[in-house]
């Protein structure tokens, strides 16, 4: 039988091919990976965009409904206590208290308290019907949120209203996009120190449909 022997030009021609193939190829996916994060990260800048919304002007009635429900909340003496002292008790009927709040207003997805220092010490989720206490494990820190750093930095009796955008769990934006606007008020012991905050999630797809 004949054996044929390759040139070896020809071999490494073709390996040289093989390779140049084989970069383009990854070079093809990795534009398309590129391409599809642009894309995603347009979505969020067309959210993002509704900063400029004056939420005021669309909904008076609703933001002076909001406000009367964070001060309501922000002077629980329950809540209070449990600043002081972090009472198992206090937590438990906090906790009760919350989920009964977002299971009658459902236009909250979140209703929460975020220490001085921006950790979450209590968290209430509302989605679809469901409301679900964050068990303390899974509570997040907080403090690197713009909202956290303006509204910690507020008086007694002044409420704060974030931007409009889009939710964030673990320095991971939310799918699908949900997007929020951010209600919050600090929280003062009766001796005048300030414990945290208050502040609820309202959806802010009420806004944009409504």
């Amino acid at each position: 039988m004949d054996i044929k022997i390759i040139n070896p030009k020809i071999i490494k021609m073709s390996v040289i091919i093989t390779i140049i193939f084989l970069m383009f190829m990854g070079l093809v996916e990795w534009r398309m990976i590129e391409t599809d994060y642009d894309r995603q990260v347009e979505k969020i800048r067309a959210f993002e965009k509704k900063d400029i919304i004056n939420v005021e002007e669309i909904a008076m009635e609703n933001i002076e409904l909001i406000y009367d429900d964070i001060r309501i909340l922000s002077h629980l003496e329950t809540l209070l206590s449990f600043l002081e002292t972090g009472d198992g008790n206090d937590y438990n009927e906090i906790t009760t208290y919350f989920e009964k709040y977002l299971s009658t207003k459902t236009i909250y997805n979140q209703l929460r308290i975020i220490d001085i220092n921006g950790m979450e010490l209590i968290r209430v989720d509302y989605e679809e019907g469901q409301v679900i206490t964050v068990e303390k494990e899974s509570l997040q820190d907080k403090s690197h949120r713009y909202y956290f750093q303006e509204s910690i930095l507020l008086e007694e009796n002044s409420i704060y209203i974030s931007p409009f955008d889009l939710n964030i769990e673990n320095h991971v934006v939310e799918e699908p996009y949900k997007p929020m606007i951010r209600f919050a008020k600090p929280l003062f012991s009766d001796r005048g120190e300030k414990k945290g905050i208050v502040i609820l999630n309202y959806f802010g797809s009420n806004f944009l449909y409504h």
